[in-house]
């Protein structure tokens, strides 16, 4: 029996080490404890839960001893996946259910009860009564999702540029973009970075050196003329650069309804020119399109007609 004391002065080397010597998953895989393996590989095994949440409840792990998520090899995460897929589709058609439920806890806090990392692989029916998985909506947070969504994607592809140089490979050529949506992510930067903005209206040259050290921002700025764009700023107070932005697509997913209004739009331009030039006869139009009705559905119509004008000045 190790002591408080003991486990305090070990290495996290000596703590995995022990936590293998007790793992109860790394003795299934042994054969030191019975249980029902229904798939090996040289990196994966899949076992029948013998707690279930419904018939079929499959775990699947690596072999090798791994506690938590971000301690799992690449190549042990990817075969994982693979061999999940797989099993799948081997429940779909064993047990004739239709969907299947990929669990992943990872850590504690998120419900994980074994240090053993693994996936649950749960067969689903309909009224099955499994609940837990039905996540409720908490509104306190909806506000929060959208502020923190920038941040989250510029850290990423931080992260993967990071990934990508480390395994040795080529980064992804910069995808070019449209004026439209370089202007956008321009003023987005002004708007949302104070420090940025303060600087770009002192020193312009500044600013560009500042530029020539980010391979993102010397994209988003190529052909932007920053002394007339500093010119501007200084010409606008700062709460008016500030001032909240008109909210256009108001339902649960403003994401999802800003793709599907500019599908529409590509595919029908016309109907895009009218919006901008004539939004009481689109919305005449739109009265009388029960076909169209859904794509607009939660969207102000007249913030979005004057979102369309703006980008076109």
């Amino acid at each position: 029996m190790v002591t408080q004391e003991e486990l305090e002065k070990m290495s996290p080397e000596e703590i995995s080490a022990l936590q293998k010597q007790n793992c109860i998953f790394c003795k299934i895989i042994s054969g030191e404890i019975p249980s029902k393996k229904i798939f090996e590989d040289d990196k994966v095994v899949a076992i029948l839960d013998i707690r279930p949440a419904t018939k079929g409840h499959i775990l699947i792990l690596p072999k090798e001893h791994y506690p938590i998520l971000p301690l799992v090899p690449p190549e042990v995460f990817k075969r994982l996946f693979v061999q999940t897929k797989f099993l799948s589709n081997v429940l779909k058609k064993a047990l004739l259910c239709s969907s299947v439920s990929l669990f992943i806890a990872n850590g504690a806090v998120a419900g994980q009860q074994s240090p053993h990392f693994l996936f649950h692989l749960i067969p689903r029916e309909k009224n099955d009564d499994l609940t837990f998985l039905d996540l409720p909506v908490n509104s306190e947070f909806v506000s929060f999702q959208k502020d923190i969504a920038s941040s989250l994607k510029n850290n990423l592809e931080i992260m993967m540029k990071n990934h990508v140089k480390r395994e040795g490979k080529k980064l992804i050529p910069e995808v070019k973009l449209s004026e439209e949506e370089r202007r956008e992510k321009v003023f987005a930067i002004i708007e949302e970075n104070k420090d940025a903005r303060a600087l770009l209206r002192k020193s312009p040259v500044e600013f560009k050196k500042l530029i020539s050290e980010n391979d993102d921002l010397k994209n988003i700025f190529l052909g932007v003329d920053l002394e007339k764009l500093s010119e501007k700023l200084n010409e606008l107070p700062e709460e008016e650069i500030q001032k909240p932005k008109p909210e256009v697509f108001l339902g649960s997913d403003p994401l999802e309804q800003k793709n599907r209004v500019f599908k529409y739009f590509d595919e029908k331009p016309k109907a895009k020119e009218l919006l901008m030039d004539d939004v009481v006869r689109f919305k005449e139009l739109l009265s009388s399109r029960p076909d169209i009705q859904e794509i607009f559905k939660d969207i102000d119509i007249d913030k979005l007609s004057e979102k369309l004008n703006e980008v076109k000045k």
